[in-house]
Parts: C-alpha cells; structure tokens; sequence
C-alpha cells in the first residue's frame, strides 16, 4: 500500500479546504490528498490530540503505514476497528500493517473474517496464505544472501537497470531547493552509477518534478522512464479529478545531447503509467498501470513495437495481476519476469515474484524467499550476473538498494536397484539420467550393493531409467520421473528400482527357469458385452505403454478374457475384440505395430469358481473380465 501511492503514483492531486471542519483536521485531510503524508501525520496528531476523533485517527493510520510506520498506524487502527464505517478495505490495510509489522496471527483473523463474508476475496486469500507460509519462507534463508550497497551523491536509490557501462538507478537528495512534501526531500531524479556507486544525475531528468524508473534501449540512445505528467512548458497537467498521474516518457540520444522528453502516444492522463522494463531486441515494452480494465490496482502490460510505433497495450491476465497492486516489472531474460505485488502472497508490503513465459502463458508467479522478500516493501529486481545482482527494499526505514547473491538447495537422488521377488540387490544396472529440461544425459552404474547416487540441478525436470543391459536382457527395463521444479529446500530424492525377471513362456532359452511368463496389466476390466476401453483403464494401459517404451527391444502379445456367461464362441470373439482395443490403445499411444499381437482367450482360463452353472456375483464375474501381456520376443528382431 505505502509504496504504491507513493513510488508508484508519483501523483498529485489538488482539493479545496473544507470549510466547516476543524482546522487540523480539514489541513490533515488536505495534506493527506495532495500526498504530503509527513505534513498530514503532523495535523492529524493534533487533531486526535485536542479531540478523539473516527475520521482523524483512520486517517493518520493509513499515513504512517504510507510512510513505512506499521506500529504506529496499528496503534491509530484499533482506535477504529470496530467503527461501523471500518470496512473491508480498512481491514486489508489494517492486515498490511500487521504483516509488516510482523504480527501475521493477527493478520490472519482479519484476512479470515473477511474470507467468512467474501471467499472470492483475492487480496484477503492472500494475507491468509502469506501469515501461513511465513515459517516455511523463512526456513528458505539460506537460498539468498543479502547486503546493502552503498550510493553515493543521493540520500534515498531504488529501480536499477543495467546499461552497458553501469546502472540507471531512481533517486532523491537531502537539502534540495525545490522538496517534495511527501518526503522531506527532493523530487525523484534519473541518476547513472558505477560498479561502485558514484552517481551522477542524466541530463534527460530536468523537470522540477518525478523523473524516475528508466531504461535504456540495447544501444544506449534511447531512455524509457517515468515523469509527472507535464505539460510542453513543465508544469503539471491535471485530469478530470485534479490528479497529475505520472506517464511514461521517452528521451533519444545524439551525440552527447539528449531530445527534449516525449510522452509514449498510448499514455491516458486519467491513468498511471510507470515502471518500463525492456526486451533485450527493444522490440516489447512493459510496465505497469492502473488503466480500465485491469485486476484490481495496477496491473502489469506490455506493448509491442511495430514500424516505430508502441501498439495498444495488452494486460498479462489474471495470472499475474492480482486484486492487489502489481508493478514494478523486470527481466532476467526475455522470458523471464519479475515484478513486486501485495496482492499474491507477501511477507509484507510488496514481495518480489517472478514468472516464466511458456508457449505464449505466463507460469504461476513464485514469491522468492526471504531474506531477499522482508516484512517492507521489497521492488525492482535486477539480475547482474547469472546468480547475482541488486534490488530495492524500505527495510532500513528509507529506499536502498542491496546486492543479492543467489545459492540453490543440495538436491540428490539416493537408489536402490533390486530384484522384484527377491528383494536381492542387482549390480551393474544402467542408471541413464535424463534431464527433460536441458535435454542432457549423464549414465552411471549401480554398485556391488545395487545402490547409486546422483546431485540434481534445481528447476529441472527429469527422468530415470535403469536399464539391463546384459546381453540376453533378464530383467525389464524400468523409469521413473521426478522434477525439481520450485524446491527451495535440501531434498533427497528416495528411488527404488524393483526389476521384474523377463520370462517367455515356453521357451528353453530362458534364463530364468518356471513361471508362466504372464504379466496382468492391473485394473483393466471391461463392461459386460462391451470391448471399448474404458476411462478407468487408460491410466493402466499407459504404465504398460511407458514399459515398452522403456524397453524397445520387447516384442508382447495382448490376452483379454472374458467371464463364462455367453457361449464359449461368443466369449472367444469378443475377448478378440477386447484384446484387439487395448493393442490398437497402445499404438495409438506411439508403441509400433510390428512389437504388438493380441489374442482372446474367451472363458477358457477362469480365476475362480463361476463357471457355467454357478451363480457368482457381479464383482466376481468382473475378476475373470481382465486382461494381461506376455513377453514373445526380447531380441528386438522384426519376426
């Protein structure tokens, strides 16, 4: 709440003097329109001094949490919280305090109370997650480790962006001409740092008010950033509801000179437009707005170039913007978002996210972990290096920005490979580890004890496959997927391969000597009369269909039966039919025609006692209704 009003509105609104209020009142209440909070707090104490007062106390509450006092609004909150007027959204931002403040039982109670009237309550669902998973995002602190970084020449920095020969940061000086009221210091400016902090102010910041949030193009000759909305001659322009919005503006570089600012053609003086984060070809922009249509606040955007001009914005959709706010956009890559929001889940105040552009879909966001997300307000991350890089966070009471460095958690599979009947343990098996995300493979072997061990990478999807590579194969091949997408903490992955002994019914070649070779394929059955696969059975026939994709060398025939009602020629035609359905299931799902047979056995190989003439129920008929494979070739020959 605190930073959006103030960062993200860079706004000013102008509002005429009540003239029956009381004096520090009706000053309070002006000052706390025109955003000059610190003026506001100093009127409104007063006020709830000489005379307790509803209005004066819900005010002051909601100006010390703008200017990062969560104790002290909470303290002015609960003077009003049980007014009839103290409504939904005083709650919420009563919970913010508290979430910043660190108290989240209490968070909780209000987000649940509000749940009890409002289930579809996107921002209350949040805060009642967010006090929830504190423990859980704090036990992750060893995935980030954070520092802050010293900038000199300013008193407040935030919104870094990296250019070929440094950073842009946004920035504010102590004992400036011209102050901005809400602050105590000077207007926002656009200030190039070095790898050191030195700081010098960029020559395209020269208006007397917010010059702010910018980003370079790949060349260097074009900067993107926010400004107050400005008129040609610099004064503030004003909407309908005498509000200055900020809009994104844009400045070209010739020589050493830089163009006169321009607004982007798609700004609405009605609405915000802040926070420009650029694709690495120039070609996509994005930032944030409050515009109709959106989620709730303001909603992240982005808009395409085409022959030179920036097309009408699109919104990200609902699975990035929230109920709350969202802004403060950033890229890792081209496809790989991070922006801050109060409307997911939070810590407290802003929280960093980041989401992953898919096949044209942006992946759920995922809140990073504490220390790099605080109880304050947590903005505008940037990454420098692979698993380094600087952010902005209030955390110390004013902005400034920290270096981060990124660890992962240690993740590791630790197998067994054994033998199915026997539990004995089989060296020498082949491990091939697949890493579906990189489309990489490494191979080890199990040991003397049938044991391996292997250290994953983190954000990566895999799969396992232990595979017998004797020359007449004994044992079927086997695979197991595992993924270690999102994982935040140590984990070792427990994998117990349990390899079934591969036997061909009448064949003196097998190694393995009795058994009938028969292998049922669980749980597929069949309606009475019926040979269509059924629904409950695809998932069955798919292990099946992984099997042999796991072990390409096997060639298996099919069995379907069937149950003794019906004349033993019927029987025998439809258990063909059901036989003939699952095999062409498994072509369908990519296995060759040339590895399949089927044959139908019809009533000849009962499981129980319903034979003809025996009255059985229908459950023990639907046992004999089954099917199963047999193995007729592990060559790999084309017979």
């Amino acid at each position: 709440m605190r930073r959006i009003s103030t960062i993200l509105s860079i706004a000013f609104a102008i509002i005429l003097l009540p003239s029956c209020a009381n004096m520090y009142l009706s000053k309070g209440k002006e000052d706390f329109a025109n955003l000059k909070y610190m003026n506001s707090i100093q009127s409104l104490e007063r006020s709830v001094e000489k005379k307790p007062n509803i209005e004066a106390s819900t005010l002051l509450a909601l100006a010390y949490a703008e200017t990062n006092q969560p104790v002290a609004a909470i303290y002015e909150f609960q003077k009003v919280k049980n007014d009839p007027a103290f409504d939904d959204n005083l709650k919420l931002a009563y919970a913010s305090a508290l979430l910043s403040a660190k108290k989240y039982d209490e968070a909780e109670v209000i987000a649940n109370g509000i749940l009890s009237r409002d289930p579809g309550n996107q921002v209350a669902q949040s805060v009642k997650i967010s006090a929830n998973r504190v423990d859980k995002m704090k036990k992750d602190s060893s995935l980030y480790q954070l520092t802050p970084f010293h900038v000199t020449g300013v008193k407040t920095a935030m919104s870094v962006s990296k250019t070929s020969t440094g950073y842009l940061i946004s920035g504010e000086v102590d004992n400036a001409k011209i102050k901005d009221n809400y602050t105590g210091l000077s207007f926002l400016d656009v200030f190039e740092m070095d790898s050191l902090g030195n700081t010098k102010k960029l020559p395209f910041s020269d208006s007397k008010y917010h010059d702010a949030m910018a980003i370079f193009s790949k060349d260097g000759n074009t900067a993107y950033f926010t400004r107050s909305n400005q008129t040609r001659t610099n004064k503030l322009e004003f909407d309908s509801k005498n509000t200055s919005n900020p809009q994104l503006y844009k400045s070209t570089k010739s020589g050493t000179s830089w163009s006169k600012p321009e607004k982007l053609a798609f700004n609405n003086a009605s609405f915000i437009y802040a926070h420009p984060a650029l694709t690495s070809d120039d070609q996509t922009l994005y930032f944030s707005s409050n515009k109709d249509g959106g989620s709730g606040g303001m909603d992240l955007y982005m808009t395409e170039l085409t022959a030179g001009v920036w097309g009408e914005p699109k919104n990200l959709g609902p699975t990035i913007n929230s109920q709350g706010d969202d802004a403060f956009p950033t890229l890792k890559d081209n496809n790989t978002l991070y922006f801050s929001s109060n409307g997911h889940q939070t810590l407290g105040g802003l929280d960093i996210l980041f989401s992953e552009l898919k096949d044209d879909n942006w992946s759920s966001p995922i809140q990073l972990s504490y220390p790099l997300n605080s109880s304050m307000d947590d903005f505008g991350m940037v990454y420098i290096e692979k698993d380094k890089g600087l952010l902005t966070s209030d955390r110390s009471g004013l902005d400034g920005l920290y270096s981060f460095e990124q660890f992962y958690p240690t993740l590791s599979i630790d197998g067994n490979v054994l033998e199915a009947e026997t539990g004995d343990p089989i060296p020498k098996i082949q491990i091939t580890i697949k890493n579906l995300t990189d489309n990489t493979t490494d191979i080890i072997l199990s040991d003397m004890d049938g044991k391996f061990t292997y250290q994953l990478l983190p954000n990566k999807k895999y799969e396992i496959i232990a595979e017998d590579l004797n020359e007449d194969q004994i044992y079927f091949n086997s695979s197991q997927k595992i993924s270690t997408m999102g994982l935040r903490e140590d984990e070792t992955f427990d994998i117990d391969f349990n390899l079934e002994r591969i036997v061909i019914p009448n064949d003196p070649n097998n190694i393995i000597p009795g058994g009938d070779g028969t292998y049922p394929i669980p749980n597929i059955y069949w309606n009475y009369n019926d040979w269509e696969v059924r629904v409950d059975a695809q998932p069955y026939l798919n292990m099946l269909s992984d099997l042999l994709k796991t072990n390409p060398s096997l060639k298996v025939e099919i069995r379907s039966h069937c149950d003794s009602r019906g004349s033993d020629s019927f029987n025998r035609t439809l258990s063909k039919k059901r036989a003939k359905s699952a095999m062409n299931y498994l072509i369908s799902n990519g296995i060759e025609r040339n590895r399949l047979t089927s044959k139908g056995i019809g009533e000849k190989e009962i499981l129980n006692n319903c034979i003809d003439g025996v009255t059985c129920f229908e459950e023990q008929h639907q046992i004999n209704r089954r099917s199963e494979f047999i193995v007729i070739d592990k060559s790999g020959n084309n017979k």
